[in-house]
């Protein structure tokens, strides 16, 4: 599924969105990948925003874990919702067993990672979680990086569940995203696109 993020009700309606859908099709779910889709992503926002879509939609609780390398502003991220509990600054080693160690007493948890192509951390916890999700931003994220960090998780045997596309910033009202030829008719394509009503 392919969803805008703005800022705002709209946001929290397309967070929930995509966790209702991720939920549909990922019943079992415990454990979700948020990974950028080029360097120039952040992913952390995104991962914080479903957190807190995850707790008012299921009334559950959150374990979000960022990695070292997919913290670009260096500042520990926070959520509102008392029932997210975010750590960062970790490992791949320290995000294993912090699931490990977890496990049994949060509902979902979260692990943020940079995109795969630009830090062997996206690519070691890729065994680890259910589903993934690729952020983008619109005007900054190149579409080959994009293809590319969608590559490297299928063969990890971690397709992309959903691409979420931010709005350049400084922009209030979503712009519609270029279309993107296919680069193969044969090749499966993981990212199905969803439309507001």
């Amino acid at each position: 599924m392919l969803t805008r993020r703005n800022r705002g009700p709209r946001a929290d309606a397309s967070y929930a969105a995509v966790w209702a859908n991720l939920r549909r099709r990922y019943p079992d779910m415990r454990t979700l990948l948020v990974a950028g889709a080029s360097r120039r992503d952040d992913p952390t926002a995104t991962a914080l925003a479903l957190s807190d879509a995850i707790v008012r939609f299921d009334n559950a609780t959150v374990l979000v874990l960022v990695l070292d390398s997919a913290m670009q502003d260096r500042r520990e991220p926070e959520s509102a919702s008392p029932s997210v509990t975010v750590i960062g600054a970790l490992s791949p080693d320290q995000v294993r067993i912090a699931l490990s160690n977890q496990r049994d007493t949060v509902d979902v948890s979260i692990v943020v990672a940079p995109a795969p192509q630009t830090a062997v951390d996206c690519i070691a916890v890729a065994g680890a979680a259910d589903a993934a999700i690729l952020v983008a931003t619109a005007g900054r994220t190149p579409f080959a990086e994009a293809e590319l960090a969608a590559a490297l998780l299928r063969q990890t045997g971690l397709p992309p569940a959903a691409a979420l596309l931010h709005g350049a910033p400084g922009r209030h009202s979503p712009q519609p995203a270029p279309a993107r030829p296919r680069t193969s008719a044969a090749q499966s394509q993981p990212i199905a696109e969803l439309r507001r009503a």
